[in-house]
């Protein structure tokens, strides 16, 4: 039997691990460093770091993160102490691109922007998925991904100067030569369109929020993630068209998808039956629709967290809000 230690607010931990496993959950980071020590696996999310000083107290086999970005995972110490590491990178792309659509309804609804022409930064999982959804829907387009050899519509960041509304979706890295830590400092968003739109659905460090927060930025900013979350800067929020607390990849499906695809990791890992799940595979064809502005606004508004985070910006709100996140599906294709 494995010893299995995970974040008490990740969901389907039964039905994925329910055999060969022994189960302990823990609350808080006080209550981690407690029952590390006696661990073989560890199973977290985004909002906990791991690094060198935390794992020095374990015998940790295996570390997954239940998220897609890994930046709070110090994989360079988890390679040192051989340990292997998984993550649930690409299963929540449903979700940010619903998440997506919607932001981009409200902004052609409630504030005017009709404009059909978009910039995708990343082209990993949810910006394909962001790729194909907005193609289906008759935008016009622009990819800019380095990473990538071979991506349609690609565009280089000196394009972005004729691109209304950008969308982010970039994995965040330092590494040279391409590092996305601040890829929109002030010097960058000094060369857009006044009145562009920036939406960040992927890691707050992407954006400088002091270049957004500068007088010289005249665009409007839309946000689903923040520099040291949960304690946002709450002139952010105040400045921020849509700011919504870190959900938009936590529909209920996709929380499901990527329990299920770490499930899968470390059961093949430590060669164990798999235990399979139909929702993590299988892609719809997404049909051309009418009136979807309406149709995705009525299934989820980012208004209405923006409202509640802008009434009360403080940690304690932030991931009481977060946690409340629980009642989106992914939305239906026929939308």
């Amino acid at each position: 039997m494995y010893r299995l230690l995970t974040d008490v607010h990740i969901p389907y931990i039964d039905t994925f691990f329910k055999e060969n496993f022994v189960i302990t959950r823990y609350e808080n980071l006080t209550k981690l460093e407690q029952l590390i020590g006696e661990q073989d696996i560890l199973i977290c999310r985004s909002t906990t770091s791991i690094d060198k000083k935390i794992l020095a107290k374990t015998q940790l086999q295996i570390v997954a993160t239940a998220s897609s970005g890994t930046n709070n995972i110090d994989k360079k110490a988890l390679k040192n102490r051989g340990i292997a590491f998984f993550s649930g990178h690409g299963a929540n792309a449903a979700s940010v691109c619903d998440y997506m659509t919607s932001t981009l309804a409200y902004l052609k609804i409630h504030v005017g922007i009709s404009q059909q022409k978009v910039a995708i930064i990343g082209f990993g999982p949810v910006g394909q998925a962001v790729y194909k959804r907005l193609k289906h829907l008759k935008f016009e387009l622009g990819v800019y991904d380095p990473l990538f050899n071979h991506i349609p519509d690609a565009i280089t960041l000196d394009q972005l100067t004729s691109f209304p509304i950008i969308c982010l979706h970039p994995n965040l890295h330092r590494d040279q030569p391409f590092p996305s830590f601040q890829l929109f400092n002030r010097q960058r968003l000094s060369h857009l369109l006044q009145d562009v739109c920036i939406i960040n659905a992927a890691r707050g460090e992407i954006v400088s929020e002091e270049a957004i927060l500068s007088p010289h930025f005249k665009g409007l900013y839309c946000t689903d993630v923040y520099w040291k979350e949960p304690d946002i800067n709450p002139k952010i929020v105040d400045k921020a068209l849509l700011c919504t607390p870190h959900i938009a990849g936590h529909s209920l499906d996709s929380k499901k998808r990527i329990t299920a695809l770490i499930s899968q990791q470390i059961h093949q890992h430590l060669n164990l039956p798999l235990i399979l799940d139909e929702t993590i595979s299988g892609e719809k064809e997404i049909p051309l629709i009418d009136n979807w502005h309406d149709k995705a606004l009525r299934i989820y508004n980012p208004k209405d967290e923006t409202d509640a985070l802008k009434a009360d910006s403080s940690a304690q709100n932030f991931q009481l809000l977060r946690r409340a996140h629980h009642l989106r599906h992914d939305f239906p294709w026929f939308f």
